[in-house]
């Protein structure tokens, strides 16, 4: 029979054609041969029963309240669905609900048998939500639109996998381009002492820390007494609100490191670390990027929190890292995060690489140039 295989662990995966001719695989647990046999043999006659008119189709999922299987998922969510068997982190589980909520009222979903043949409805409410002005802008970004999208849709897989859906009708869903319309910069060194003179003085250590760890805004914010590390010289991260969600540690300067220890004498072990307001980062970093005189937009790019990241992970290299340095400092895992989506080449180094490379090939530095052009 070949309809099923025996893996050399000893597991049996059992393979049949379904009704709509999509091969399936079901792996039962504590599964002899035998048995595995007599259960290929009853699931593949219902099949074939199925596809040639001699027994009803099944429904896309059981009549289950909506709501009912949502409680579940989130349930599932926040104690296992992360990373490694972990909890999501409590802004994924807030995003999870806030898009299931979404698309409940969208589309009127009461039972899960509601899920049939969404697609189409899917589709034209993201075209919508493409065209729709919102707060920051014309229309949602392709970013953001992919996570309305997934939000549904990971819900519908979790669905299938469960049992509660027989497939995903949101197979064949496409996303959209994600690419930012408009790209973060990274701020010049003068750029960087400028915005550290002029910015409030109770926000300088936050600006300080951002800029020479790379942390994000939520990783800045849990950041408490406890964390900070003096005799390895940085701070350790929990993978409860690490966006790898894993436990890590972040080198930081010598000199800064001094500066945080003494400024946390005399605090609690759980209190935070540094002071940073519940709400307005993005908008206090702004007025203060204005009053500095520095620019939130230029041809390179524009300049808000996250930029603060972009600029780190430009100066590893600008440092001096190799590529796995800055991949490590960076906590990245991939190479082309650290590269591509957050590494930047500024002009005035581009500019004096390239009269680095002249003084190799042509034999003279950029000033003698210069002189020649204007005798």
């Amino acid at each position: 029979m070949s309809g099923y295989i025996e893996k050399s662990s000893g597991t049996v995966r059992i393979q049949y054609t379904d009704w709509r001719g999509v091969r399936r695989t079901l792996t039962p647990p504590n599964t002899s041969l035998k048995e595995a046999k007599a259960i290929y043999s009853v699931l593949q006659a219902e099949q074939d029963m199925i596809r040639k008119g001699l027994k009803p189709a099944p429904k896309i999922g059981s009549k289950k309240p909506f709501s009912q299987i949502v409680e579940q998922y989130l349930a599932y969510g926040k104690a296992q669905g992360g990373w490694n068997g972990k909890p999501w982190s409590a802004i994924h589980a807030h995003n999870r609900k806030r898009f299931l909520d979404y698309w409940q009222k969208r589309l009127n979903l009461q039972y899960l048998t509601d899920l049939e043949g969404i697609l189409p409805r899917v589709e034209t409410a993201l075209q919508e939500l493409q065209r729709t002005k919102c707060r920051k802008g014309p229309g949602r970004s392709g970013k953001t639109l992919c996570s309305y999208a997934d939000g549904l849709a990971a819900f519908c897989r979790w669905c299938v996998e469960r049992g509660f859906l027989i497939e995903n009708p949101l197979k064949g869903l496409r996303p959209f381009d994600k690419k930012p319309k408009v790209k973060r910069r990274a701020m010049t060194p003068i750029e960087i002492q400028k915005l550290l003179t002029f910015c409030k003085p109770e926000r300088r250590m936050l600006y300080e820390v951002a800029l020479c760890s790379g942390l994000r805004a939520n990783e800045l914010r849990s950041l408490r007494k406890k964390h900070l590390d003096a005799e390895r010289g940085g701070l350790t991260l929990e993978s409860d609100w690490t966006k790898d969600r894993a436990d890590e540690f972040q080198f930081m300067p010598t000199g800064l490191m001094e500066r945080l220890v003494e400024i946390a004498k005399g605090k609690r072990d759980n209190e935070p670390l540094l002071t940073i307001s519940k709400s307005h980062l993005a908008q206090n970093l702004q007025r203060e990027l204005e009053n500095a005189g520095i620019p939130v937009k230029t041809f390179a790019g524009k300049l808000d929190f996250h930029a603060l990241r972009t600029t780190y992970d430009s100066l590893l290299f600008e440092s001096g890292a190799s590529v796995k340095e800055a991949m490590s400092l960076a906590r990245h895992k991939n190479p082309t995060l650290t590269l591509v989506t957050y590494g930047r080449a500024r002009n005035e180094r581009l500019k004096t690489v390239a009269n680095a490379l002249g003084e190799i090939v042509l034999g003279e530095s950029a000033e003698q140039g210069s002189a020649a052009k204007r005798a």
